[in-house]
C-alpha cells in the first residue's frame, strides 16, 4: 500500500508538476528512505502522526551516519510535499508534518572560483573533438549559468547563434534564454563543425542509435549519443586534478561563479534571478551574501586599517 501511494505521488510530480527526471529521482530516494522507516515499524502511510515524523527524523542518523543537516532538511521537505498531496487527494485529514518546524538548516555560502581561476579554466587548450567539447562545456556553464541537466538537454534546434543565445528548458517545464559571450560563440562554431564530422564518420549501427539533435555528444563507447551525467563528472574530475583546484569543482560551482561574478559587476539581482531560472528571489539572494563576503575580503586586504594578516 505504501509503495503504491509513493508511485502515485511520483507520477503526479512528473506528469502534473512537470519536474525533471533528476528531481523525480531525488524524491523517489527520499520516499524510499521514508518507506524503510514505515516498514521497519509497521506503520501505514495513512496512519502517520506528528510523533512518527519526529521519530523518523531521530532514526535517520541511525540509518546513515553521514546524513548532514541539509540532507535531513531535504527529506523533511519531500515528506511535507508528499503529505500535502495526500491531504488534497482526501486520503487523510491533516498533514502530520505541518506542525513540525521546517526551518532551513544553516546554509554554507556557495563555493566560487576567483576570476584568475576562471580565466585559466576558460582558456584551456584543445586538440581533438573530445577536448574541444570539454572546453566548450566549461565555457558554456560559466557563460550561461545553466544547470548540468539543462546543459545536457540542449539540442541543436535550441541554438540561436545569430542572436548569441540558447533556449533553455528548465525545471518545471519553464523556458528561458541564456546568452553567449563572443568567445563561446566562436568555440561553439568550431565544435559544431567537428560534431558534424563526427556524425558523418559513424558506423551504420552507431548511426541507428545516434542522438542527431543533441548538442553535446559522446565520442567514446557511446559514440554519437547524448552526453551523460557520468561523463560530465569525469570531465570535472580530470580538470580539477590537472589544474590543481583545491576546492569543490562541479557544474554547480560554475553556476555559483556565474551569478557571483555578475553581482560583483553590479548586475541587478532580478536580472541574475531571471538568468538562473529561479522562481523565487530568495533563492538568488544567497549570492548577494557571497558577493558581500568577497567585498569584505577585498576591504580587509586593501584598506590601510583593514584586518591584514601580519
Amino acid at each position: 500500500m505504501n509503495h503504491q501511494v509513493f508511485e502515485e505521488y511520483c507520477d503526479y510530480i512528473r506528469n502534473v508538476k512537470g519536474l525533471s527526471a533528476h528531481t523525480e529521482k531525488a524524491y523517489r530516494h527520499d520516499l524510499f528512505v521514508f518507506g524503510e522507516f514505515l516498514e521497519k515499524f509497521s506503520i501505514s502511510v495513512h496512519d502517520v502522526s506528528p510523533s512518527d515524523i519526529r521519530s523518523f527524523l531521530v532514526w535517520l542518523p541511525e540509518r546513515r551516519k553521514d546524513f548532514s543537516p541539509g540532507t535531513v532538511q531535504r527529506l523533511k521537505s519531500t515528506i511535507n510535499g508528499f503529505y500535502t498531496y495526500v491531504v488534497r487527494r482526501g486520503k487523510i485529514e491533516k498533514n502530520p508534518v505541518a506542525l513540525i518546524s521546517l526551518r532551513s538548516a544553516s546554509r554554507r555560502l556557495p563555493t566560487v572560483l576567483e576570476k584568475s581561476e576562471t580565466e585559466r579554466l576558460l582558456n584551456l587548450p584543445w586538440n581533438d573533438f573530445s577536448s574541444l567539447r570539454d572546453v566548450l562545456i566549461l565555457n558554456l556553464l560559466y557563460s550561461t549559468g545553466c544547470r548540468r541537466s539543462e546543459l545536457l538537454a540542449i539540442d541543436v534546434d535550441d541554438l540561436e547563434t545569430g542572436q548569441e543565445r540558447i533556449l533553455i528548458h528548465g525545471k518545471g517545464g519553464r523556458e528561458r534564454y541564456v546568452f553567449l559571450t563572443p568567445r563561446v560563440t566562436k568555440l561553439l562554431g568550431k565544435y559544431l563543425s567537428e560534431r558534424k564530422e563526427l556524425l558523418s564518420r559513424l558506423e551504420p549501427a552507431e548511426k541507428e542509435g545516434a542522438d542527431w539533435n543533441a548538442l553535446l555528444l559522446s565520442n567514446g563507447r557511446r559514440k554519437g549519443k547524448r552526453l551523460s551525467t557520468g561523463i560530465i563528472t569525469s570531465i570535472f574530475g580530470k580538470y580539477k586534478r590537472e589544474l590543481e583546484i583545491h576546492k569543490a569543482f562541479t557544474p554547480h560551482v560554475l553556476r555559483h561563479t556565474f551569478a557571483t561574478h555578475l553581482l560583483d559587476n553590479d548586475a541587478g539581482i532580478r536580472t541574475v534571478q531571471e538568468l538562473l531560472g529561479h522562481v523565487n528571489l530568495s533563492t538568488t539572494q544567497i549570492y548577494t551574501h557571497v558577493s558581500a563576503e568577497r567585498l569584505r575580503k577585498v576591504y580587509d586586504a586593501c584598506h590601510p586599517h583593514g584586518r591584514k594578516k601580519e
